[in-house]
């Protein structure tokens, strides 16, 4: 059976944007059922939701894994966002507590004497664990749909390296998407079968695609229309040049403008110009040493 092992709705959160997927679990799970999923694991950010995704889910015939993306904070700063690294918990019946989610070491312990499944998503992502996967974490997400293939190629490395399970998600935020990674396990028909195939790796990833160029500006534009309120509150209580530059591309965003599009242009290429440096020397460091 083929599915997708880390999917979000407007469950999850983030930072700035209270919402962090414009859509529901239903429309996930219809899209993704005509994109030849037979299964999806929903990892909403720090939350247990899966009442909906399972009621949509015997609806169209998929099978809905619950699952949490963890947040654990470092106390850092890159810059004007918080630090942090990502967890995603398969299998979870109860929200851990917000002590144990705060330690990565105790949230590992929490999470294995439940027998849950722990993925290391995005691992070389300004987000990811990085070196700590090594220690905590029974699977590596080996392809993210969202990453470059810099970065995924350092978890593939990674994963060889320390033996872990390689598995690959579509981190969708949006129904676009949806179907650029089917994992297809050896397993029979139903829920239980599925995470225990998972758990043995006894996995294979079948289709492991990247967004095009401009599915982030188009998830972007579907996020700040959703989020218009909390997104022009927060700007509102930045500094003047923060909040007159944020202010426009919000709007000229929202408006989707040519100005809006070429801005977006040039920071997604600056942003990729930067990734390939940092991780082709960190390639070469994981190489080496």
């Amino acid at each position: 059976m083929q599915g997708d092992p880390h999917v979000h709705s407007f469950y999850s959160s983030g930072d700035i944007l209270k919402i962090d997927c414009p859509f529901s679990p239903e429309t996930m799970v219809k899209v993704g059922k005509k994109k030849g999923l037979e299964w999806m694991c929903f990892t909403e950010h720090n939350v247990l939701r899966v009442k909906e995704a399972k009621e949509a889910g015997r609806k169209y015939g998929v099978n809905i894994i619950p699952g949490m993306e963890i947040t654990l904070k470092t106390g850092r700063k890159f810059w004007f966002w918080d630090e942090q690294y990502h967890v995603i918990l398969l299998g979870v019946e109860e929200e851990p507590s917000k002590s144990v989610r705060n330690d990565l070491e105790e949230l590992y312990s929490w999470a294995k004497s439940r027998d849950y499944f722990i993925i290391a998503p995005h691992p070389f992502s300004v987000a990811g664990m990085k070196g700590k996967a090594r220690f905590y974490a029974d699977a590596v997400e080996v392809h993210n749909s969202q990453l470059s293939p810099l970065a995924n190629l350092r978890a593939k490395i990674f994963c060889k390296k320390f033996d872990k399970i390689p598995i690959a998600g579509s981190d969708s935020h949006s129904v676009e998407s949806l179907g650029n990674v089917l994992v297809e396990v050896d397993s029979s028909e139903g829920e239980d079968d599925i995470l225990q195939a998972m758990k043995k790796g006894k996995l294979k990833i079948k289709k492991s695609k990247y967004d095009s160029f401009f599915q982030p500006y188009k998830t972007l534009r579907e996020k700040y229309e959703i989020n218009f309120n909390s997104a022009y509150n927060y700007l509102m209580r930045q500094n003047h040049f923060v909040r007159s530059f944020g202010l426009e591309l919000l709007c000229s965003g929202i408006n989707d403008r040519m100005r809006a599009k070429a801005f977006y242009s040039l920071a997604y290429l600056a942003w990729q110009t930067y990734d390939s440096f940092y991780h082709s020397s960190g390639l070469l460091e994981d190489l080496l040493f």
